[in-house]
């Protein structure tokens, strides 16, 4: 097998890892299963509140001080 296929084959085992849903398109919904499989695998309920709280914290909270609030980053340290 040459370098490029190779790579391709690569490439296209990776994007079969986060398709989630196999639809061959990478989707809010591949998304959200692979979240819903990692929480499954640390021992947490689907759809538990602590769930949706680290969701909201991570990616929809506009605080900044938020835990893992990854759209604005960490607070600055104030004086």
């Amino acid at each position: 097998m040459t370098a490029q296929p190779y790579a391709m084959e690569k490439i296209r085992a990776g994007f079969d890892r986060i398709d989630a849903d196999g639809d061959g398109t990478l989707t809010e919904h591949d998304h959200v299963l692979q979240g819903q499989r990692v929480a499954t695998a640390l021992g947490h309920a689907s759809g538990s509140a602590q769930l949706r709280q680290a969701y909201h914290d991570c990616f929809t909270s506009n605080d900044p001080t938020a835990h893992g609030s990854w759209a604005f980053g960490r607070p600055k340290a104030t004086a």
